[in-house]
């Protein structure tokens, strides 16, 4: 019982609630993910063709009629799946920048302002705010100018619905996914995500904040640094 307790008051809250946060939206996403496929697999085994296909016409009508029974799932469900995520992962990014900010403030004493104070946006002005009243700089931090280019992505799918021909960031958009081989973006049709994008977001956010957190002089425990999600530290 003793030992128990003793895990529990070693918790840093600090950094245990941030990371726990991620790994659950992780984990969210993944399950999702798999219910998702398992829903798609499952309608077109109920309703594809019951038929053998013996010629290339065949074959082509054939696998024209299993994507109808996907079309659902694939081409509906797994795209706007995708999108929620990648917003709830920029949202979340956010509000530990926030949590961060509050964290250092109860450390190491309040500062003379408000981050609100500050020029910019919410996410600028607690940049600003740790930089100019900590020392501690965030944007020199390898990841951040990638979770930069997700908060792009984040902001074409809220105020454009993923189409980038609308978008104020439309040609650094079109740029950056020629760089990337697990994002499809382009003029005419909306952006497709894939898995491995989101999962190197989550990946990189929790690179991001181990190295933020080690730059405050906080303890991460080790179970945190050992995570699937600390792949690419």
């Amino acid at each position: 019982m003793e030992n128990i307790f003793d895990d529990f008051n070693s918790i840093d809250w600090r950094t245990w609630d941030t990371f726990y946060a991620f790994d659950t939206l992780g984990r969210y996403w993944i399950e999702n993910e798999r219910i998702i496929a398992e829903a798609a697999n499952i309608e077109e085994l109920n309703n594809k063709p019951n038929w053998p296909p013996k010629s290339d016409e065949e074959i082509i009508e054939f696998q024209h009629e299993a994507k109808i029974a996907r079309h659902l799932h694939d081409e509906i469900m797994v795209p706007i799946f995708r999108y929620s995520t990648v917003v709830m992962l920029y949202s979340l990014f956010e509000s530990e920048l926030l949590r961060l900010k509050q964290n250092v403030e109860k450390s190491s004493g309040k500062s003379p302002v408000d981050s609100k104070e500050l020029k910019g946006g919410p996410t600028e002005q607690i940049l600003r705010f740790l930089e100019a009243f900590y020392s501690i700089n965030l944007k020199s931090i390898n990841e951040f100018s990638k979770i930069r280019d997700i908060q792009k992505i984040r902001d074409c799918i809220v105020h454009c619905l993923g189409d980038v021909s609308i978008s104020r960031d439309k040609d650094y958009l079109i740029k950056h996914s020629a760089v990337r081989s697990d994002l499809d973006i382009g003029v005419g049709y909306p952006i497709e995500i894939s898995e491995s994008y989101i999962r190197d977001g989550i990946e990189l956010m929790w690179g991001f904040f181990i190295k933020t957190f080690k730059l405050c002089g906080w303890p991460v425990k080790d179970e945190w640094q050992r995570k699937q999600w600390a792949k690419t530290l």
